[in-house]
């Protein structure tokens, strides 16, 4: 059996902060007058071990509180799956609609200096 390991949510912002600003990007060519924009992807597991998980409504309440403010710019949040290699995600685990986890993706661009 393995611990929890839960993660103060101030160190969970602050490492969203940096890797939104200081995060690795692809770079492909752009036209000609135009720039290349950076874009980072930020994962969020909904499983929040044995008390269940993120409910629609308490990630609706982190976006309004946590996400707009930092990045009120502009940002994209897709519904996705997690799968990942251990015991909790052996094939007899997996759910019906895809994956071991609900995810929720979010996506951030941003041009150069921001």
């Amino acid at each position: 059996m393995s611990a929890t390991r839960y993660i103060p949510l101030c160190k969970v912002l602050l490492f969203i902060t940096l890797l939104a600003k200081f995060g690795s990007a692809t770079v492909s060519a752009c036209p000609s007058n135009t720039l290349a924009w950076t874009e980072t992807r930020l994962f969020f597991g909904r499983d929040i071990g044995e008390t269940g998980e993120v409910t629609d409504e308490q990630w609706r309440s982190f976006t309004v509180a946590e996400i707009i403010p930092r990045f009120g710019d502009g940002f994209t949040v897709i519904d996705g799956a997690g799968y990942w290699q251990g015991e909790s995600c052996k094939a007899d685990n997996v759910a019906l609609n895809g994956g071991c986890e609900k995810t929720k993706v979010l996506l951030i661009q941003y041009p150069p200096g921001a």
